[in-house]
């Protein structure tokens, strides 16, 4: 790292790899000459303002980082406890998360018992169509055996007047 001439400060490499500034008396002593009256510029390191600049900048990035982060988790908690439903307890946000844990595993809960009478529900109406269509074939096989024997039985009854008369099946009804 190249400082421009008249500054006396030398860096060593830190662990991690970061610069560290070594100060010397001599170095802290030419330092008060290097700020103006205010105390705000440097005026014999234009370099070391930068990198200060640079900090400054990154340091407000990262405060403004997690704010936005701890925005976020407000938020939340607040949207989780807005579906929750409505509880006496203290709302920390170990409770609020104990809440949502037993809320869950009841919601499963009731999700396992809906789908199982789903399939019940599903398997009942199967068997009652099953009864159904079989109550069908045995009517509609009673209707056919009445009509084929009511013409047998229609030709041997006399009508008043001396001629056969045809008469129609009974049906019967369920």
């Amino acid at each position: 790292m190249r400082f421009p001439p008249g500054v006396a400060t030398s860096t060593v490499m830190a662990a991690g790899g970061r610069h560290r500034r070594r100060h010397s008396r001599a170095d802290e002593d030419d330092d008060d000459d290097d700020f103006e009256s205010d105390g705000d510029v440097f005026r014999g390191a234009p370099q070391e303002v930068v990198v200060q600049r640079r900090r400054e900048e990154i340091r407000k990035q990262r405060i403004e980082s997690e704010q936005r982060r701890r925005d976020e988790l407000r938020d939340g908690y607040r949207r989780l406890k807005d579906v929750l439903p409505v509880s006496n307890q203290k709302s920390s946000k170990v409770s609020l998360l104990d809440r949502a844990t037993s809320h869950i595993k009841y919601l499963e809960m009731m999700q396992h018992q809906l789908q199982t009478n789903l399939t019940q529900s599903d398997l009942e109406v199967a068997r009652l169509r099953q009864v159904n269509e079989a109550l069908m074939l045995s009517a509609a096989e009673r209707r056919s055996s009445a009509q084929q024997s009511a013409p047998a039985q229609s030709a041997s009854v006399p009508s008043h007047n001396g001629s056969p008369k045809t008469e129609p099946a009974a049906a019967s009804t369920f």
